[in-house]
Order: structure tokens, then sequence, then C-alpha cells
């Protein structure tokens, strides 16, 4: 990187090339005075020291490799060589030496990289142009891999392409782009600008479908157009392609939901739908028909919605979303962590890797969404403890953290508290998984190496909000209806929860410049995501600045062993 600006320069300008060494002007003209290739390296040491080809691949491997011991004995091999084969001096033949050596840590195969460039360029082309399909076609080769299909879907979303759930009428076997027929790159701009499109979840990407039942869905629509309802598709893809694994996991991650049912409904439904579709393949299959059949009334057919449940509750948002992820390995309907929006972010005090590797060990608070949760036995003791993932609404926002003895008693107390006396025996702490927590602990790096997290407090985000808020800072505009805001905020004042959060009104009066507002009316509450996330979308609402406790500092137990130590070196 740090030779890219002179690379250029020669480019523009020929006189502007830099040369390591006037006997090495001819094999480095094509480059413009750079060293890019491995083949240039090995042919260097052939040109000042007369390097056989062997022994050049031979110093060019020992270069990339670093090792300061090897180095030393190969420099001193070049300088002597050099001296021989064209009376170099040996401070000359050091410093063509340290060229080399630098270029060698980085330096690519020629033969390669021509393949390398040209997939570079082609692929560049296909993105800036076709931007919806090349995302769909990446996000479909990695089928399987889900790592790497959640790093493309929000690869995806930078560029403004939004990857959205399945849909039965509209996916297909892998990852299928949707064009938007108006956009076109010379007339938007950039892929940064106007959304090309979107992209939905293909049905082979859904855990538990497979690339049968997902080929057998797409190839009935083809032939004989989109489902009516979700009897229709039972009955036309039929049952020996439609188990009842792959109904729930399609109702589940939304599949059906363009037909206006409820997944709670459909999903408690499935049994009944498929064993009514069984029933009406049975009869034709026997070649029966009953009279409604044939007077085309309606009576008997596929369609028949007096066998969806909708006895139980709608799905709620949580439950959603809970599935997406562990179906999908991604939120379609939202994220866990909206409901704390701007809340999370002030919360989060997370020092960077560098910070902690000089301090050696930082207090650090952090909120998200828990996964990946693994239970473990300590070696010492075997006491169990627990490893976990924190996701944050910010998909770069994730940490590992590990949870010891007796955090883990802690949070499984907790766990049975909330479970009550009946549950309590059930509790599991893979129960965290899904739901959303702030995690303070500490961040050591004792050896210089990798950061390590220890969680010492994991506590609900409902209940972590109110404890380590101090005050909002509502900034609105003077012209959007404020009287509003402020009405509303002092009915959530003074009708809601009491607790310790103060609110401070700004109005604005220039670009960047606001007074604060009377507090008559105004005072504390408590926190209330549902009320909070009304006076973000008021009309006069511009900005909030949340002001937070910092982390609280772990209480240490006072070390006896480490007094003594200390009081027999004094």
């Amino acid at each position: 990187m740090q030779f890219i600006d002179q690379f250029i320069e020669a480019k523009k300008d020929p006189r502007k090339m830099q040369v390591p060494h006037p006997l090495l002007k001819d094999l480095v003209a094509e480059t413009y005075g750079v060293l890019v290739y491995q083949e240039q390296v090995m042919m260097a040491a052939r040109i000042i020291a007369g390097y056989t080809l062997g022994e050049a691949d031979i110093l060019r491997r020992a270069m990339g490799k670093k090792k300061p011991e090897v180095m030393a004995a190969q420099k001193a091999v070049f300088v002597k060589k050099a001296k021989a084969f064209n009376n170099i001096d040996q401070p000359e033949a050091e410093r063509v030496f340290g060229v080399l050596e630098k270029f060698a840590q980085y330096g690519f195969n020629k033969s390669h990289s021509a393949a390398y460039a040209m997939l570079s360029y082609r692929t560049a082309y296909l993105k800036a142009n076709y931007p919806v399909e090349f995302m769909a076609a990446l996000l479909s080769s990695e089928l399987g891999n889900m790592d790497k299909v959640s790093k493309f879907i929000e690869a995806s979303e930078t560029i403004n392409i939004k990857v959205l759930g399945p849909d039965i009428n509209i996916s297909r076997e892998t990852f299928t782009p949707i064009i938007d027929p108006n956009w076109r790159p010379e007339l938007n701009g950039d892929i940064f600008g106007e959304s090309a499109g979107s992209i939905r979840f293909g049905f082979a990407a859904i855990k538990g479908i497979g690339e049968g039942p997902a080929k057998a869905i797409v190839e009935e629509r083809d032939a004989n157009g989109e489902f009516k309802d979700v009897f229709d598709f039972v009955e036309r893809v039929g049952t020996k392609n439609i188990n009842r694994r792959v109904m729930e996991n399609l109702i589940l991650t939304g599949a059906f939901d363009s037909f206006g049912i409820d997944r709670a409904h459909l999903f408690n439904s499935v049994e009944a739908i498929l064993g009514h579709s069984a029933e009406l393949e049975k009869d034709k299959l026997s070649g029966q028909t009953n009279m409604f059949d044939m007077l085309d009334m309606g009576g008997g057919s596929a369609s028949d919605t007096s066998l969806i449940d909708t006895s139980a509750h709608p799905m709620p948002l949580s439950e959603k979303l809970f599935h997406e992820k562990e179906l999908l390995s991604f939120y379609v309907s939202g994220h866990p962590m909206n409901e704390f929006a701007r809340f999370d972010f002030a919360l989060d005090s997370v020092p960077p890797a560098d910070a902690v590797r000089r301090v050696q060990r930082a207090r650090f608070r952090a909120c998200g969404v828990v996964s990946n949760v693994v239970k473990k036995l300590s070696k010492k003791d075997n006491r169990p403890w627990f490893a976990f993932t924190l996701s944050g609404r910010d998909n770069a926002k994730t940490w590992q953290i590990n949870a010891f003895a007796d955090v883990y008693e802690s949070v499984m107390e907790d766990l049975r508290q909330r479970a009550g006396a009946d549950m309590r025996d059930s509790v599991d702490i893979a129960m965290l998984e899904g739901k959303c927590f702030c995690v303070v602990g500490e961040c050591k790096c004792d050896d210089g190496s990798e950061v390590r997290m220890g969680a010492q407090s994991i506590t609900p985000m409902a209940e972590a909000v109110p404890a380590s808020v101090n005050a909002v800072e509502w900034l609105i505009s003077p012209y959007n209806n404020p009287e509003h805001f402020v009405k509303r905020l002092s009915q959530f004042i003074y009708n809601g929860a009491s607790g310790g959060i103060e609110h401070i009104i700004k109005v604005q009066v220039a670009d960047n410049s606001f007074i604060e507002f009377s507090r008559d009316g105004v005072n504390k509450s408590g926190y209330d995501a549902a009320e909070f996330a009304k006076l973000f979308k008021e009309p006069a609402f511009i900005d909030a600045k949340i002001s937070v406790r910092p982390p609280p500092e772990r209480e240490r137990k006072f070390d006896f062993k480490n007094r003594r130590q200390f009081a027999n070196k004094k």
C-alpha cells in the first residue's frame, strides 16, 4: 500500500520513476519502478548477486516468512554474492537487500495476478451495473455457510439492497433478485444511491428445507401459476414433497405471510392442513368425487379455512425474530434490539483492543442479543460456566464473552426467580438465547495477544436502561408542532412509572444551536420502550442526547496473599 502513490506518479510521469538500483531498471520498467511480482524479486537476486533460480526462490520464501535469524544468514550470502558477481560494496548490497526484503513480504505471483485482475474487473463491473443480481448470486454461492451469508447480507444492505424473507409466490430455490425496473446505473449515479431493488431468501436457504422441496415448489409454481392460499399450495405441491417440518419452517420464516394469516395460527394448524390434503389426495387416487365437486360449488375443496386454528394469540414479534434467526441465521422482520433503539448505543462502552493491550485490563459494557450459548465445566473444580455471543443492532458489533462459575450461578438464580416455583426445575442457561441483555465485565489481555472478555453481570435490557440512564436531552424543532411533543412527554412523565431519568428539552434556534426550554412541567420518569418510541417519531423531534452512568466498577476481594508478598518486598 505504501508504494501505490509512487506507482501512480511514475505511471503519470515516467520521469518520476524511482529505480531500486541501476541494474534493475529494465526489470522494473513495466511496473513503474515498483517491485510488484514475486518473480521480480527473484530476478533481482539473479541480476544483482548471480543467484540461480532455485537459490532465488529459497531467498524469496525466506523473505516472506520474516524470520530474523534466517534473514541474517540470507543477507550475509547476498552481500557476499553481490560483491563476487557485480563488485557491489557491502553498504549498497545491504540497501538493495532491504528493498527486496520489503517487497518480498507482499509480492504477488505474476501468473496469478492477470487472472485475479480480470476477475476483479469483471466482478466490479457486475456489481456496479447489476448490483441486485450480483449480490443474489454471491449469496447463493455460499448456501450452507451461514457465517458468510450473514456477512454478504450486511454487504448488500450497505449498498441499499434490502434482503427480505422468503415468499411462497416470489422466492426461488436460491436467493432471488427483485429488480427495480426504473433503476439505471447511468441515471442513479452509483450503487450507494437509490436502491436498485431487493433480494428474497431462497427456499433452499431455509434450514430443514433442502433442494428437493425447494425445486418442487418452484417447478409447480412455474408450471401452473401462483398459489392462491396455503391449502392450494399443499394440494398442488403434494404431501410427498412437503412434510410437516418443511411446512413449519416455511411458516416460521414468513413464507406464507402474504396470505394474511398469522404465523402462530398457521403453525398450530399444520397437522390439520396436511391431514386434510392427504385425505383429498387419497380420494383423488381412488377416483372418488362428491356432489359438491361435480356441481363446482366448492364443498370439500382444499381451501377449508375452518381448519385454521385462530384460538391462540398472534405470534409476538420477539418469537418471529427468534425463529427467523434460528432458520435463516438472519433477522427479517426487524431486530430484537430495535425496542431499545438509541439507548443501546449510548450504553455501549467497549474499549478498543489496542487500548486493552496497553493497560492489560479494562471495564466494558455491551448491549445486544445473546446467541451461541455453550455450557462448560471448569477443569479446576468442575463448576459450570458458559460462553456466548453478544450481537448488537449494528451487526459489526459482535462480542465473544465468557461467564464463569459465579456469574453462571447468579444468572441461573435470576432465571429461576423469573420462571416461578412450578418451572424452576426446568430452567436452563440456554433460555438466554435470542433475548436482549446488557453485559458488564472486564476485558483482559495479560500476555499482549487476544483480548478476552469476561462477564460479571448480565442484566435484561428493560432493567439495564432505567438503571444506567441519567438523562435524556431532547432536541426539537420550533416549527413541527413542538407543543404536541411537550404535551406527550409531560403525559408520559406524570402518567407513567416513576424513575430517575431526567428530561431536558432544547429548542432549535439555528442549524447547530439550541436553547433550553423551561423545565416547568418536565421532570423525571422511568423507562417505557413504547413511549420513548412514540416520542422519537414525533414531527418536532430532531435528536436525543442520552447521558449514562459509566460501567460500575468491580468489587474486588482483598487478597491477603498479595498483601504479604508486597510487604515482604517492601
